[in-house]
């Protein structure tokens, strides 16, 4: 990966690469506190430790990448870019108020004067800025997630669970058409579907935590927990772009329901059976109360049933069956 420039009052300088591991949150805030204090930016700490924290522990969490921190004077304030090894664009995921994950970005548009991300060799680079001085913060930061551009290549609806074949199309580029299926997902429940969402990017983070602590090594955990943490946790940590921009817009319009089509090649089929065995697994250490994520809830067993369903039928010539559960989890 090439993270690109780091420019420090007109001054290039370099990135410092952090640990792939949980250490990299703490060397982010001790290296971003040492450099602030040295210029006498008291005042932009606080926030400036915890926003270049946040930052690195999702590309912990979600890239499996090494994280790389440039810290740079900008003024009378301070620019920090945390560059990663996936061409992932940062995006909002629209999760409740009590969800455990999916703050990153909330905290960037709240406290930094602008953020944005930059694409670089190999992967990308996010970064934010902080005024010093007494001048009012714009209400509206600069970048964010209305302007990541369109993936240039079909993505799947099953994102990193998908097969290489099936994530990018054959060999990176666009699927043939003929060599693709068309899916329809009729009345998708899209409150039921954020809630599904939910709760996966909850339980992926708790095995990814897991898995970088090594926590598991030190007590007696059953050997399939051990082995799902590795799958769930490492082997699938990283995120991949999944296609939600409608679902998004319905979440915002307040819809009920939106109707998805998805073109998809046939080994969906089996990213569409992988993540129901591993969830359906998850699920029972839920249950037993060997992991801190709750087992999902009824309803969202039986959409994510019915939404896996869809794919496995349709690609094997049967007809699109409409949703018909609820609207709501609760």
């Amino acid at each position: 990966m090439n993270p690109g420039r780091c420019e420090s009052d007109g001054v290039d300088v370099d990135f410092e690469e952090l640990p792939a591991d949980g250490r990299a949150a703490g060397r982010a805030r001790s290296l971003v506190r040492e450099r602030l204090r040295g210029w006498q930016l008291d005042e932009l700490v606080d926030t400036t430790v915890l926003l270049a924290s946040e930052m690195v522990a999702n590309v912990i969490v979600h890239t499996s990448s090494a994280p790389s921190l440039c810290v740079a004077r900008d003024g009378a304030g301070v620019r920090v870019s945390v560059a990663d090894g996936s061409t992932v664009p940062p995006r909002h995921r629209r999760h409740s108020a009590t969800a455990t994950t999916g703050r990153g970005l909330e905290m960037l548009a709240d406290l930094a004067d602008e953020w944005g991300w930059d694409p670089v060799e190999g992967g990308k680079v996010v970064w934010f800025l902080l005024r010093g001085g007494p001048e009012p913060r714009p209400g509206a930061p600069a970048g964010g997630p209305e302007q990541v551009p369109a993936a240039a290549a079909p993505v799947s609806p099953l994102g990193r669970y998908a097969g290489a074949e099936d994530g990018t199309g054959a060999a990176g580029g666009a699927w043939a058409p003929e060599a693709t299926v068309r899916v329809d997902l009729l009345g998708v429940p899209v409150r039921v579907l954020a809630a599904a969402r939910e709760h996966h990017d909850g339980l992926l983070r708790e095995l990814r935590l897991l898995a970088l602590s090594g926590s598991l090594a030190g007590r007696e955990a059953p050997v399939r927990l051990v082995e799902l943490t590795q799958e769930l946790g490492v082997r699938y940590a990283a995120a991949r772009p999944r296609p939600d921009a409608e679902v998004d817009r319905a979440l915002q319009q307040g819809l009920d329901t939106v109707d998805l089509v998805y073109q998809v090649p046939p080994s969906v089929v089996d990213g569409a059976r992988l993540l129901a065995t591993l969830m359906d697994e998850a699920d029972e250490f839920c249950r037993s109360a060997q992991l801190m994520t709750l087992p999902r809830v009824p309803v969202v067993l039986r959409f994510s049933a019915w939404y896996l369903d869809q794919f496995v039928d349709q690609v094997a010539g049967r007809p699109a069956v409409r949703w018909e559960g609820p609207l709501d989890v609760g």
